[in-house]
């Protein structure tokens, strides 16, 4: 029988103080912990340590998030991700800045099978941006800078979108905007889109938007501005899922589509310890 991939988290360098296990088997992809889970077990420290078994099947990867003192958003922003070679362990104590801490765990899973690995600013960040050019024609409102593709893994509060399973791993992409309805009397406001990407029974791949999120700075036509940009967003939607559809079209025998946050695509699959950011980037790992 495979074994499980294992990882045990200290609150004190060299494997002391309290602990705390995480166990994921070979027909699960992800196991996180949030940060109340990790409080309760004595785990928010700045420094510690960590040990990662992998089973006789698939690669371990821990990714540690930390986060300034007090953030509520969980497993986002600056990460460690280790990984260790099935059959391996991999132990090593674990510092953090001053002012940073253990925030939300992801034991997570790869190898085992062919995986193919793409990021999501490198392939989709072009056909985006003609998509909002496309979108704001003729709208008094200007895209501000490149969008921003990130993970939104098992969204809870204070997620402000419906809708979306706390269960699941989403692709999100972000897209500030400026808009200036009346000459003077300017707003900062943005969207997101949800993507849901999955693998069908018949080896093909689905990705579709799910929801959407539309923000505006406060100021004298707030409304106005929502209003308008809701709409613009909601019809667009419709073009992101065609460009999704032709960029997944030609994939065949996939068995399954999973999320890995920061830029990994370029990583190898080998033991060893990587540092990246939830907000530099998505990778998408399609296995076949």
């Amino acid at each position: 029988m495979p074994v499980n991939n294992v990882a045990a988290l200290y609150s004190l360098p060299s494997f002391k103080g309290h602990s705390y296990n995480l166990s994921l088997d070979n027909s699960s992809r992800y196991r996180a912990a949030g940060v109340w889970e990790l409080n309760n077990a004595g785990l928010v420290p700045t420094q510690g340590s960590i040990s990662v078994y992998a089973g006789d099947v698939r690669y371990a990867l821990l990714i540690l998030f930390r986060s300034f003192y007090g953030s509520t958003y969980q497993f986002q922003g600056n990460f460690t991700m280790f990984t260790a070679a099935p059959g391996d362990w991999l132990k090593q104590d674990v510092t953090f800045q001053t002012d940073r801490y253990l925030h939300s765990a992801v034991l997570t899973a790869a190898g085992g099978k062919s995986e193919f690995r793409i990021s999501a600013n490198a392939v989709f960040a072009p056909a985006w941006n003609k998509i909002v050019a496309q979108m704001l024609q003729g709208q008094p409102i200007q895209q501000v800078g490149n969008p921003v593709f990130t993970w939104c893994a098992f969204p809870g509060p204070p997620t402000p979108v419906s809708g979306l399973s706390p269960n699941l791993v989403y692709a999100r992409v972000t897209q500030q905007l400026y808009a200036e309805p009346i000459k003077g009397f300017g707003h900062v406001c943005g969207f997101s889109y949800f993507i849901l990407i999955q693998a069908l029974n018949n080896g093909a791949i689905s990705a579709k938007v799910v929801a959407q999120d539309v923000w505006v700075l406060s100021g004298a036509f707030q409304s106005l501005v929502r209003q308008m940009l809701s709409c613009q967003v909601s019809l667009a939607a419709a073009t992101v899922n065609n460009t999704l559809a032709q960029a997944f079209g030609n994939f065949s025998g996939v068995s399954e589509v999973y999320l890995l946050p920061g830029t990994l695509s370029n990583v190898l699959l080998a033991s060893g310890v990587v540092d990246g950011n939830a907000l530099d980037d998505l990778t998408v790992v399609i296995r076949f």
